[in-house]
């Protein structure tokens, strides 16, 4: 069935939403398990609804999962819009990205990191680095257990998601708008309650042995249906319709954005939990970019951010967990927002010099290769 397929996100705004997205990621680790924070807990301004703001806003952050993969989704369909889709060049990038991470913080943690106080009231952080085995290391490595980070779970996810884009495509290319977003609707309620339903039942239960099922079918983040409504939104031009209506309707300007995004926070937080983010998070989309548009400063800062946001992702909670000489200095203010802004800088540093650590390796090769052929 043919249809327009969307242009609303520019590259350049897909990264400013990454920006957005990693903040939240950074806010959600940070704010909301006090018990993986070193020290007394962190100070917050205000109280929402009897709870502190950190421990109420901070869990919204968990949404970042799903615009992550719902721009996963919505550019993947646009790179190979009527191409044959590499899904091998994706997973390699992947990987090389998170290898490049890995292979120096994990050897950082065994070195400088094994032996440290019990700083926090969960005794697994502490003690991540404390013994080291080849085994454990190369199942790390390969992405598929993930002890030596915990947040690192969404590669093996994310890998997921990109093998099911060539049947997610075929599927959404046969039907119309309407139909694509109720069999996304669908498939999510799938994920994220008959699917473990089935999981949970004694009749069932021979199926968690099964790999296939239990790794690939049974996904633990329901949020996979956001990558599927990436690729509905790009192939049914859905972001382009959704900033039309809003604008038709004077619902786009910065106090408008700032206020359905809060509304969005509070249904989420109090109402629906993560079931209805196929719907918010392609609203969320198009408020930011509206309202980024309007203050430049920050949407530079997003963009920044963004294109740093998959190393920010795997080095972060090195920063606020992990690693307590660093753990020290991002507590160190106090306050949630302050420690808040010191890990968003810590990381968006580290990243910086992850990039140019490897950059630099690559071009000592490069040379060393021209040098051999002379």
């Amino acid at each position: 069935m043919s249809s327009k397929t969307d242009s609303f996100l520019s590259r350049t705004d897909t990264k400013a939403i990454k920006g957005i997205a990693i903040i939240l990621m950074l806010m959600n680790h940070l704010w909301s398990f006090p018990d993986r924070i070193a020290g007394d807990g962190l100070r917050n301004l205000f109280s929402i609804f009897g709870q502190s703001s950190l421990a109420y806003i901070g869990p919204f952050g968990q949404i970042c999962v799903s615009l992550f993969l719902f721009v996963g989704g919505y550019g993947t369909y646009l790179e190979f819009h009527n191409k044959q889709y590499d899904v091998v060049a994706k997973i390699k990038r992947l990987y090389v990205a998170f290898w490049k991470v890995f292979l120096i913080f994990v050897p950082i943690g065994f070195l400088f990191f094994s032996s440290q106080p019990a700083y926090c009231t969960d005794i697994s952080i502490p003690s991540r680095y404390a013994e080291f085995n080849w085994n454990n290391f190369f199942v790390n490595f390969t992405g598929f257990y993930t002890n030596y980070n915990s947040e690192w779970w969404f590669l093996y996810s994310y890998v997921i998601a990109l093998l099911s884009f060539p049947i997610a495509r075929a599927i959404a290319e046969k039907h119309s708008p309407k139909v694509n977003i109720l069999l996304v609707m669908i498939a999510g309620v799938m994920a994220s309650s008959i699917i473990p339903a089935i999981k949970a039942t004694q009749t069932f239960a021979v199926l968690n042995s099964d790999f296939v099922f239990a790794q690939i079918i049974s996904q633990s983040v329901p949020n996979i249906a956001c990558f599927w409504m990436g690729i509905v939104a790009a192939k049914d031009g859905l972001l382009e319709r959704l900033n039309t209506s809003l604008k038709s309707n004077r619902l786009l300007n910065p106090v408008t954005d700032v206020l359905l995004f809060a509304l969005i926070v509070f249904l989420r937080q109090s109402i629906t939990s993560n079931s209805m983010d196929i719907i918010y998070v392609p609203v969320i989309v198009v408020l930011s970019i509206n309202f980024l548009s309007y203050i430049k400063p920050l949407r530079y800062v997003m963009l920044a951010l963004g294109k740093q946001s998959t190393n920010m992702w795997l080095i972060h909670t090195f920063l606020c967990y992990y690693f307590y000489a660093l753990v020290k200095i991002v507590i160190a203010p106090k306050w949630g927002i302050l420690s808040l802004l010191v890990l968003i800088i810590m990381s968006y540093l580290l990243s910086v010099a992850v990039y140019y650590f490897w950059r630099a390796i690559e071009l000592v090769i490069n040379k060393g290769k021209l040098l051999w052929k002379k």
